[in-house]
């Protein structure tokens, strides 16, 4: 059975249409940032880790979701959101080539929860998108 997915063309241009609102920003915020990007990173790497850990054991989340009404989040996602995406963005359309090869496969029935025969899906899954490469 084919993955549903939304049209390639639909997707691709609404990457492309909300990518490149945010263009300025991004090339500011490269361009000097607070901190050098590689040593921070670097040097914080066990703390991210420590840190995904405890918030999952506390399930936080979903508190956080929880936390947010819909209409803010809505209208944050409008107000916020939209113009964070990048010109960059918009040169990468050829990803949703992986989205066709998707959408365009057949995959092998699935089999009862835990089962090891599931794992065929996997393989056919990156089987298809290695092709696209």
């Amino acid at each position: 059975m084919p993955i549903a997915m939304r049209p390639l063309d639909m997707i691709a241009e609404k990457w492309r249409r909300k990518s490149l609102a945010a263009t300025g920003d991004y090339a500011e915020g490269v361009a000097a940032p607070r901190r050098p990007w590689r040593e921070q990173t670097l040097a914080s790497a066990d703390k991210w880790v420590r840190r995904v850990v405890e918030a999952i054991a506390v399930n936080s989340y979903a508190r956080g979701v929880a936390a947010i009404p819909s209409e803010l989040w809505r209208s944050r996602a409008l107000t916020i959101g939209v113009t964070r995406y990048t010109e960059g963005v918009d040169r990468s359309v050829r990803v949703y080539e992986a989205f066709r090869a998707l959408s365009e496969m057949v995959l092998p029935p699935r089999a009862p929860r835990e089962d090891p025969r599931n794992l065929e899906r996997v393989v056919a899954v990156v089987r298809a998108l290695k092709r696209v490469r």
